[in-house]
């Protein structure tokens, strides 16, 4: 009987192209799992792919459009010929968009919408009849942490993300019945993930009182790993965040800590005596 945490299971990643969805995949095989992804291309799939076999597992690599609901269900289609059935899905976001609200287009929207709105309930539509025959499956929607909380020029990701919270938790009340968990992991800000910012941006935004580094895509993997695995068998419609500290954090508490905060000052909450 094998000691991996995988064994046996068939995994569909989507968004494997990107950091996070790379980390993912490795993770999952190297656990055990059949690993079956897509993305959008065909360089760094194939690549992955190679990672994969080479360190003794298994998968397959499809490249299509997540926002095309054709080529995700012949996507599906091959991936059950292949490995039969589909006990795990995990869903990746994979457009990022930071600029201002007002420069914001309807292209950008229909972008984001057809991606990471429609992608992943594409995806989930293709997993569901197997894992109801099958009476068992986790599915993991990767989301942000703009999905919980606030931040400049990250509108329609944000608006996005908090709607893939919500749906997570009303799928997981629709398909316990049938023994399926639905689970959302919200990252922070990740190292090499394309948000645009640098690491001294980062800690900047991430304040003193975290962790004070950005996370890494093995860190998300690892989070992926265990709500997909049987170590989480009691955690469903729940929202993890893997931030570093940042969703936790009071908007105020650096400042409060100096002694600089105008608010504060105002409402007499600190006074001249306070700074340090």
């Amino acid at each position: 009987m094998s000691d991996k945490r995988l064994a046996g299971r068939v995994a569909v990643v989507t968004g494997a192209h990107t950091t996070i969805g790379g980390a993912v995949v490795r993770r999952f095989a190297g656990e055990g799992a059949r690993v079956a992804f897509c993305g959008d291309c065909d360089e760094a799939g194939n690549a992955l792919l190679d990672n994969v076999r080479g360190a003794g597992g298994e998968g397959m690599f499809t490249k299509i459009a997540i926002s095309n609901q054709d080529e995700v269900k012949a996507f599906f289609e091959n991936v059950s010929g292949a490995f039969g059935d589909i006990d795990l899905l995990v869903t990746i976001p994979v457009v990022r968009q930071t600029k201002p609200f007002v420069e914001l287009t309807e292209a950008d929207w229909v972008d984001i919408m057809e991606n990471d709105g429609l992608g992943p309930v594409y995806a989930m539509w293709e997993a569901l009849p197997f894992m109801k025959k099958n009476r068992r499956g986790s599915i993991l929607n990767v989301t942000s942490l703009f999905g919980t909380e606030a931040g400049l020029n990250v509108a329609f990701n944000a608006y996005f993300m908090a709607g893939m919270h919500n749906l997570t938790r009303c799928l997981s009340m629709e398909y316990s019945p049938w023994g399926i968990r639905v689970n959302a992991l919200a990252p922070g800000l990740i190292e090499g993930d394309g948000d645009g910012y640098s690491k001294e941006e980062i800690l900047k935004i991430m304040g003193n009182d975290t962790l004070r580094r950005p996370g890494t895509a093995e860190e998300i993997a690892n989070a992926a790993l265990w709500l997909s695995s049987d170590e989480a068998s009691f955690v469903t419609g729940a929202v993890v965040n893997v931030n570093g500290g940042v969703v936790s954090r009071s908007i105020e508490t650096e400042t409060w800590l100096t002694g600089e905060s105008e608010f504060l000052r105002e409402f007499e909450i600190v006074g001249e005596s306070d700074v340090k």
